[in-house]
């Protein structure tokens, strides 16, 4: 396809045979509608094929005041970048690298916007054109600061990305498939790329939970769109949570602490944060503990000061052995910490392996946990990706973190490997007694702070020290 203005001429690539020219040609189509809804699954070319859209609106018409909306700044480059490599350098298009603006002779303008600029930009603009990719991962505040405005502009858009749970982004949807004229649906599963192997799919229908193969291959809308699933269940609701626990916290009940804990360590690397994450083998939390900016040797110091104050029985330390983790395993080794120490290398099949014991934890009800704030949020966030090569990566999105995750799951998966054997011996010996195997919860009272464990007097000051300051 090509367009002429004045003395330049640009040819666009071809959208692939999977499905991608709805993309492109959604507009001829549909006359009628404003916006395409396309939930996607992965590599389906959802971002490409919005790209082509918006480069042909902007240089068929002129004036349009075009904005491309992402959750995140690597987002919004990502689409950026495509629009890029598309456009030659010529005096009719100004590439504006610094702002992520693009700015056409013909006096059509594309602004890419993310996170909560995107809302605040939006408010009040005349919006002619718009893509939201990752719409599962905008803020509903941002499409109805985007609804008000097309509504008076008799703007079109796209809204695309891969689903992820039910909201604003599952509700249009159902809405474009029914007889709504403002809005035209297509859902465009994985398996509708030509470009990935039906070996692949194949693959990833094997190894991944049945909730995330749906959401990120079949493109479907499912109830959680957590890569945990739902976490209404883990949250022990009778335990008191005060706002200072989101640093530092012990379970009230002794006993709980008793037996063997397996100990997730993620270690603190530049701006990340050290999580230590507890588990007993009945799979509840029994101690957590998220701190940064403190050098290696007092990361240990402060974990055996942990596990010694808190902790009775069989210690085991699971930690991230990726990288730095040789040196600090012989930190632990020197520390003569009263506990086993098995580093874990965080590879893409061990973590995955982790991950999904740790969905089968929470979705069975094993695990538990005081609703601490940066807990669930770290856990509600949590994304599976999947690679160029076709291999899947758990991570936090971008500009988030994902340390309490990478802890627990150390934890929360060999807790719950090794839990079965032995609970099934207890209840086997509880039976054989007469003794009522049910678990009675009993009444808790909240002991442990932040001030308990950082402010103690029975450390050395240096144990404190301010490492920004030093």
């Amino acid at each position: 396809m090509g367009y002429a203005a004045e003395k330049l001429t640009l040819r666009l690539p071809a959208p692939h045979s999977g499905g991608q020219d709805i993309f492109l040609n959604w507009s001829q189509y549909y006359p009628k509608a404003q916006c395409l809804v396309s939930p996607c699954g992965t590599k389906t070319g959802k971002t490409y094929g919005s790209v082509l859209w918006m480069l042909t609106e902007a240089l068929s018409y002129p004036n349009l005041y075009c904005a491309w909306i992402a959750p995140t700044y690597l987002k919004c480059k990502i689409g950026y970048r495509y629009m890029k490599s598309m456009l030659p350098d010529h005096a009719w298009i100004n590439l504006i690298d610094g702002r992520l603006e693009i700015q056409f002779a013909n006096g059509s303008f594309i602004k890419f916007l993310h996170g909560s600029d995107a809302e605040i930009t939006i408010e009040g603009e005349a919006v002619d054109r718009f893509v939201i990719d990752e719409a599962g991962k905008i803020k509903p505040d941002v499409w109805t600061s985007l609804l008000t405005t097309i509504t008076q502009t008799r703007g079109k858009g796209i809204v695309t990305g891969t689903p992820r749970g039910f909201n604003w982004y599952s509700d249009i949807f159902k809405r474009s498939l029914t007889d709504d004229p403002f809005f035209v649906g297509c859902r465009l599963p994985t398996r509708s790329s030509p470009f990935v192997e039906k070996e692949a799919i194949d693959r990833a229908k094997k190894l991944l939970p049945a909730h995330l193969y749906e959401q990120y291959y079949e493109a479907k809308f499912i109830s959680h769109g957590s890569t945990f699933g739902d976490l209404s269940s883990i949250w022990d609701q009778s335990i008191n949570i005060k706002p200072n626990h989101k640093k530092f916290w012990i379970h009230p009940d002794e006993a709980k602490r008793s037996g063997t804990i397996i100990h997730g360590v993620d270690i603190a690397k530049k701006h990340d944060y050290t999580v230590f994450y507890s588990v007993n083998l009945q799979g509840q939390l029994v101690g957590f503990c998220r701190f940064q900016h403190i050098p290696y040797p007092h990361q240990v110091i402060r974990l055996k000061t942990y596990i010694t104050n808190y902790f009775k029985g069989d210690q085991e330390i699971r930690f991230d052995a990726t990288g730095v983790g040789s040196a600090f395993e012989d930190l632990l080794e020197e520390s003569d910490i009263d506990a086993a120490i098995v580093p874990v290398i965080f590879s893409n099949k061990s973590k995955s392996e982790m991950v999904t014991k740790t969905i089968m934890a929470i979705q069975t009800e094993w695990h538990k946990a005081p609703k601490i704030s940066v807990i669930e949020n770290e856990f509600s966030s949590y994304e599976l990706t999947v690679t160029p090569s076709g291999l899947h990566k758990y991570a936090a999105p971008d500009g988030e973190h994902d340390d309490i995750v990478s802890a627990a799951i150390l934890a929360i998966s060999q807790a719950y490997s090794s839990s079965s054997v032995e609970a099934g011996e207890e209840l086997l010996e509880k039976t054989l007694s007469g003794e009522d195997p049910t678990d009675i919860i009993k009444a808790y009272k909240v002991v442990g702070s932040d001030d308990d464990f950082f402010e103690s007097n029975d450390y050395d000051d240096d144990f404190f020290f301010d490492y920004e300051n030093e």
